[in-house]
């Protein structure tokens, strides 16, 4: 739980670090599992501070959160134990 709680919140940490750009364009938030497999996919508007991605239903494995803002793209590998 304690694990959980620790990904969770650094994925808040770095969708709010993302949400606080001036322009106003939205992310996209696209979590696939390791066979390259869609998962989840969101959208985070540029006025919001924090966005949480719930991934308390995935199974245990490795993921990766990839997030899209115009041609910036940023991938992060997540491991949920």
């Amino acid at each position: 739980m304690k694990r959980l709680f620790t990904l969770a919140l650094a994925l808040i940490l770095v969708i709010s670090a993302f949400a606080q750009s001036p322009q106003k364009m939205s992310y996209q938030a696209i979590v696939r599992n390791s066979q390259g497999k869609l998962v989840k996919r969101d959208i985070i508007e540029s006025t919001m501070i924090e966005k949480q991605i719930n991934m308390q239903d995935l199974a245990g494995g490795i993921y990766y959160l990839k997030l899209v803002k115009g041609k910036l793209v940023n991938v992060y590998k997540v491991v949920k134990l």
